[in-house]
């Protein structure tokens, strides 16, 4: 059996904004994030808005936000808003 990539789920500006409240009730800042990944900060607000997809950057605000993966995490604030 073929092993079937999953795609990220691209959060739209509803969810990106949801995204944003969530880091920070953690306590954690796109700063903090990119200098744990070394990535440029700009990369972790294109991947929050939508406009870029990075797995490691993706899979670390899932996990800081409480969430095994970042699909997981879109599909429950898509059950919460719905």
């Amino acid at each position: 059996m073929k092993n079937i990539k999953e795609y990220a789920l691209t959060p739209d500006s509803n969810e990106s904004a949801y995204i944003k409240y969530r880091l920070e009730l953690s306590g954690t800042t796109s700063a903090e994030i990119s200098g744990a990944l070394n990535v440029a900060p700009a990369a972790v607000c294109n991947v929050i808005a939508g406009r870029r997809h990075s797995a490691k950057i993706e899979s670390h605000i899932a996990q800081v936000i409480g969430f095994p993966s970042w699909n997981a995490m879109i599909k429950s604030i898509r059950t919460q808003v719905a």
